[in-house]
């Protein structure tokens, strides 16, 4: 993982202040360590552009000096943060290149030469960058497919008038700071050329329509399936399906009143191909967020299964929280046979937790509500592994699979499979503003790259073409029931821990299930003292855009103009209506007012607003 900073104008008279983009630049200095960073400027000039570069490097693949950015070849200057996991198979169908590095980003210069900006398709993994073609004089920024990796653009007004705007990109909004009167997120699955317009290279057919009630077999090959047995090195060089051994039988499709297409083994196996994939693609020593709920312990038990890796396994909570107690069964479980998992468990207080809220505004660069309440715990627990366990790099996490899965408490309400449909491909292409932005970015404050195996787009593509009756908790009487059932067998968890039901982040590390000491509740305490009735009167003139809801969220908005000041708030999308992380779309199914001040992202909430409980108990849906 790394920081990447850009500045491109077109005309001869552009001035790109060098020292000024360098200052910016340093903003981001927490992606790289003092002996891992490379620093590199490269001004280019031509007679109708100017272009700066800078990358600061986080060493996950290729660790020596030959890794260091920018990439240059033939007048082609490429600056790239993340990790492309079919690399081995991309440099196979490049062409000829002469490469300086095993780095898994150099393959993307001989791809654009070979393809042009269609080389992003190719491009499995997280990522974002920028490519600078001098004999072409064009620039283009590039994200991945789900924003998994940040990306912010804003232009600026060159000092020449008759110059145009220069665009500046950046990893974070804290380079952009004093050099853009508007700063915007690089839209997930876009390209950004130079002038602002955004070209998408996304098709997926979820997106514009709801699922068949039979399975297109046009999604995949059904004469090609996914591994169960181990890869050999010639084999995982290859393309990502082509010597994989799971086959999808017709004994194997799951069918439900006539509405079949549930592949358990293909689903299964691309979840394993996931994470042999992002485990195996690092140099660096590797690490796991476990909550004990479903998705963080699924993920470890692969690699546990599938990978000869060590596994070490980090959980933060109150003493005698949930996510401590589950996640504690969970490591006795898997270790009762193989190699042991070393298992550390960080505790913090509530006092620890409001102390860090100013810290987390600006690691996380938001003021969201729910964004900032579960960043308070994930970004305390990356810090201590920063600091008590320096060598781990790289963790994976369980991210993705409530969005994809329709994990969600309130997804029981959903009165058809449209609905649900339609819910989640809304949760899926927001995740780069709210989950993929906590997690990217409490990780990175720490110099930690954070891996979420469950958003790789051949498994996310699968699932979404699944009809959603599959995906919806009543179907059978509990959320991501076909996950569950995919690994029932095999002994990948615990019956208890399998299924589990879902539980919210900031809920389930608070101190005890009966949440005498739970942490929104303190925070929102902590709130009343320091913001006035007569300050949440008179929030809409002291707060023009988005003004606060309610005092927590009034604490996260101050933070976050101390840090950034007010010029660039409005890229926080905030102010949604929501009922336990629901869009407003989904408060209708449990009949309260979108238009209402509600905005609690707490799974209790729940109980609160409807009367039922949580948990599945809510037995319509239609198809």
């Amino acid at each position: 993982m790394c920081g990447i900073f850009v500045a491109f104008g077109h005309g001869p008279k552009v001035h790109i202040n060098d020292k000024l983009m360098t200052n910016a630049a340093n903003m981001m200095n927490h992606r790289g360590t003092s002996t891992e960073i490379v620093s590199t400027s490269v001004i280019s000039n031509t007679s109708k552009s100017t272009i700066y570069m800078h990358h600061r490097r986080l060493a996950i693949n290729d660790v020596t000096d030959n890794g260091a950015q920018p990439f240059i070849h033939n007048g082609i200057y490429c600056v790239v943060n993340g990790e492309i996991l079919n690399h081995r198979y991309l440099r196979s169908i490049a062409g000829p290149y002469s490469y300086h590095s095993t780095s898994d980003c150099e393959v993307i210069i001989p791809l654009y030469r070979k393809y042009g900006f269609r080389f992003v398709e190719k491009l499995q993994g997280m990522f974002a960058g920028v490519i600078y073609d001098s004999e072409k004089n064009r620039m283009v920024a590039f994200r991945d497919r789900y924003g998994i990796v940040s990306l912010y653009y804003g232009m600026t007004r060159s000092h020449n008038a008759d110059a145009q705007n220069i665009i500046i990109i950046a990893s974070e909004i804290k380079c952009l700071v004093g050099l853009v009167d508007k700063a915007h997120h690089v839209p997930p699955g876009k390209l950004l050329m130079s002038n602002g317009v955004t070209i998408n290279y996304r098709d997926e057919k979820w997106m514009r329509s709801m699922p068949a009630d039979s399975i297109d077999s046009a999604l995949y090959d059904r004469s090609v399936g996914i591994m169960d047995v181990s890869y050999s090195e010639v084999d995982y060089a290859k393309e990502i399906r082509s010597n994989l051994n799971y086959r999808v039988k017709t004994d194997d499709l799951y069918a439900l009143n006539g509405v079949s297409g549930v592949s358990m083994n293909l689903m299964k196996g691309l979840l394993i191909e996931s994470v042999r994939l992002n485990v195996l693609e690092s140099d660096v020593p590797i690490g796991f967020l476990l909550s004990g709920g479903l998705d963080s312990s699924l993920v470890m038990s692969i690699a546990k299964t599938h990978t000869d890796v060590p596994i070490h396994a980090f959980t933060i909570g109150m003493p005698g929280s949930p996510d401590v107690k589950a996640a504690k069964e969970v490591v006795a479980y898997l270790n009762q046979s193989g190699r042991k998992i070393l298992h550390t468990i960080y505790c913090f207080t509530i006092e620890e937790a409001i102390s860090s809220i100013s810290d987390v505004v600006r690691a996380v660069e938001t003021y969201d509500i729910t964004t900032i309440r579960a960043s308070i715990p994930m970004y305390l627990l990356m810090k201590r592994i920063k600091t008590y366990h320096p060598e781990i790099k790289v963790v994976l996490s369980g991210e993705g699979s409530d969005e994809l899965f329709s994990g969600y408490l309130y997804n029981q309400f959903a009165p058809s499979s449209k609905d649900l449909h339609c819910e989640a491909v809304d949760k899926i292409n927001k995740l780069y503003m709210y989950d993929n932005l906590r997690a990217h970015k409490c990780a990175i404050a720490n110099t930690i790259e954070i891996r979420p195996p469950f958003l790789y787009s051949p498994l996310v593509n699968y699932v979404m073409n699944i009809h959603p009756v599959f995906r919806h908790p009543t179907t059978f009487g509990i959320e991501k029931y076909i996950l569950r059932k995919a690994f029932e067998a095999g002994g990948y968890l615990d019956n208890r821990s399998l299924w589990r039901t879902k539980a919210q982040f900031s809920d389930a590390i608070s101190a005890d299930e009966d949440q005498a000491e739970n942490l929104i509740d303190q925070i929102a305490k902590y709130a009343n003292t320091q913001i006035s009735d007569l300050d949440m009167l008179n929030r809409a003139s002291r707060f023009e855009i988005n003004p606060p809801m309610s005092k927590e969220q009034y604490v996260y908005r101050m933070y976050f103009e101390q840090h950034f000041g007010s010029a660039l708030v409005d890229i926080t999308e905030t102010n949604n209506k929501s009922i336990a992380c629901s869009t407003e779309r989904a408060m209708k199914w449990m009949d309260l007012d979108p238009s209402s001040n509600i905005n609690d992202p707490s799974g209790r909430s729940i109980a609160r607003y409807t009367g039922v409980a949580p948990g599945i108990s809510v037995t319509h849906v239609t198809f």
